[in-house]
């Protein structure tokens, strides 16, 4: 499923942010079925630790 995510939403990966793609495809096959996921999907950003530039960009 991830190999599918990654040649069908991403096409590139980096190890840095691994942790992130495999939130992302868990969240995705969690709420599969959710009958409100259209609600739900931009509830999770708003919810989620803030994450700054310099931090995504550090080595």
């Amino acid at each position: 499923m991830l190999k599918r995510g990654i040649f069908g939403s991403w096409h590139k990966i980096s190890a840095k942010h691994l942790s992130a793609y495999l939130d992302e495809m868990a969240f995705r096959f969690n709420n599969r079925f959710n009958p409100y996921l259209f609600r739900d999907t931009p509830i999770k950003p708003v919810e989620a630790p803030v994450l700054e530039y310099k931090n995504l960009t550090a080595a």
